[in-house]
Order: structure tokens, then C-alpha cells, then sequence
């Protein structure tokens, strides 16, 4: 193997430098703060569910400080679930109370029992389907917001779509030339990769290790089995359990790119990170 250059990185090596102190965007909570925005428009929310948008309000607090503290996306998206649940309380207590007013408002200007009872039954129609339509929406706007922050972690990341699922690919800068300890500090900065696994507890990962063609058929193999190894102990020491880590060592098979030049070797000596889809599946090489 030749001597390995330091320039070996990868978009994902570039890619996994230490959060800044940004907040992250979060399309759940922006939903919310939409959602509550909205509702607060009503000028009966206030007369007739102060205590709720209070409530919804403080969960929206609750959110924001919890963003910009840089807590994980698991507890982001719980606050934002919050505000969104006690926005829709606060709508139907609205509701509810102002069907209630026409009722008694119909019943006190004379037209009888019989109109009464008539508003109070088209209240609880509008009600019912005021709670299923916002269910519906609450549960689109969740799985939408996942997406999209899925969609900012992936990016994060530098992996790229392919036919085999998310890939994370690192250059060989993680190791000296022909061994498979990993350099001082070589995981330092892989903690959004780390943070992602804990975010995403189904997914599991299969980490492929390769080399270019240059030395022994045998030993590029082991060599290659070893790094992939050596990764995903690394990732163990991080907190990412055992069984969710697969590894496996191709030694010069698969090139990326042609091993007759420098440039060419160096893009094929490689580790590669195959993240699951969120059912733990991943598609066999």
C-alpha cells in the first residue's frame, strides 16, 4: 500500500466537524408556533380557553429553550407534540363554549327546547369532526416534520441515496499507511453519526471496509476486514451497541475509481457506512 495523503477526506469528514451553537431548524415546532399563531388570532381563544393557550404557549417555551440548548430531536419533537396537543384542546374548548353561547343565546330568544337541543347536536357534529380532521393533521405535520429533519441529518452527515440505502463514506486519513488502529483523535468529530444512531434507534448500520489493488490479494483483505472492525469498536466505545454494527472487509473489489493512478487508489481506499431504512433493513451488496 502506498503512504496514505492527509487530503484523503472525504465530503463526510468535512461534514462531521462539531455542531456550532445555531439552533437547529425543527419543522415540528415551527408548525407549532404556526398552529398556535393561528389559533390566537381567534379573539374567543383568549375569552374562552385562556388556561389552554397558556399551556400551549409554555410547551411552544419549553421547545424553543430546548432547541436552542442543542437537545436532542427526540426531545425537541416531544415539546412540539405538546404544543401542538394543547393548541388543539384550546380549539375545541372554543369551539365547545362558543356552540354553547348559541345554544343558550337560541334557547333564551324563544325558539324552544327543540332548536336548542338542534345547535347543541350540530355543535358536537362540528366537534367530532373538528377532532378527527385534527388528528389527521397533527399525525401528517409529525411525519412531514420527520422527514425533513431526517432529510438535515442525512445532509449533515454527507451521505449520499443509493439503491442499498443511506452511504457514508470515508477516506483512509482515519488511519496510518497499512495498519488498522485509527489515528489520534480519527473519531473526534464523528459525533453527529453517533447522535444520529441514538436518534434512530431501529436503524442499524453495516460498515464495509476496502483498499485499492496495490500489495497482496490476502492482505488487503485483512487489512480491510480489520479497519471496518476497528470502526465499529470505535462507534461501540461511543455508545452505539453492538448489534445494531455489522461489519465486512472487501479488500480491492468494488473500486470506485481506476487503481492505475494515485488519485484513483487513494478514492478507492475507503471505508463505507450503509445506514438501514428505520425497520433495521438494508440491501445485501
Amino acid at each position: 500500500m502506498n503512504t496514505l495523503s492527509i487530503f484523503t477526506v472525504t465530503a463526510l469528514a468535512a461534514a462531521l466537524v462539531a455542531c456550532g451553537t445555531v439552533p437547529q431548524p425543527n419543522a415540528a415546532l415551527d408548525r407549532a408556533h404556526a398552529s398556535y399563531e393561528t389559533l390566537q388570532g381567534d379573539p374567543k381563544a383568549a375569552e374562552y380557553a385562556g388556561p389552554e393557550m397558556t399551556q400551549a404557549r409554555e410547551a411552544l417555551a419549553a421547545g424553543d429553550a430546548a432547541r436552542a440548548r442543542g437537545d436532542t430531536l427526540r426531545s425537541v419533537d416531544h415539546f412540539a407534540y405538546l404544543a401542538q396537543q394543547r393548541v388543539a384542546i384550546a380549539r375545541e374548548a372554543t369551539n365547545a363554549k362558543t356552540w354553547d353561547k348559541a345554544a343558550a343565546d337560541a334557547k333564551a330568544g324563544g325558539v324552544g327546547d327543540k332548536a336548542a337541543r338542534e345547535v347543541a347536536a350540530a355543535r358536537m357534529a362540528t366537534q367530532a369532526k373538528g377532532a378527527e380532521l385534527a388528528a389527521a393533521t397533527a399525525g401528517a405535520q409529525q411525519d412531514k416534520a420527520r422527514a425533513a429533519e431526517l432529510e438535515l441529518q442525512l445532509k449533515a452527515l454527507g451521505s449520499k441515496q443509493t439503491d442499498r440505502g443511506d452511504v457514508i463514506t470515508l477516506g483512509d486519513v482515519l488511519f496510518d499507511s497499512n495498519r488498522a488502529q485509527l489515528r489520534a483523535g480519527g473519531l473526534r468529530d464523528m459525533g453527529k453519526l453517533v447522535e444520529f444512531m441514538r436518534n434512530h434507534p431501529k436503524r442499524t448500520a453495516m460498515i464495509e471496509g476496502f483498499t485499492d489493488s496495490q500489495g497482496t490479494e490476502s492482505g488487503n483483505f485483512e487489512l480491510s476486514t480489520r479497519r471496518a472492525e476497528t470502526l465499529r469498536m470505535a462507534l461501540i466505545d461511543q455508545g452505539v451497541t453492538a448489534d445494531r454494527l455489522r461489519t465486512r472487509g472487501y479488500g480491492e473489489a468494488y473500486p470506485v475509481a481506476s487503481n492505475d493512478s494515485a488519485a484513483g487508489r487513494q478514492m478507492n481506499r475507503r471505508v463505507e457506512i450503509i445506514l438501514s431504512d428505520e425497520n433495521g433493513v438494508s440491501k445485501p451488496r
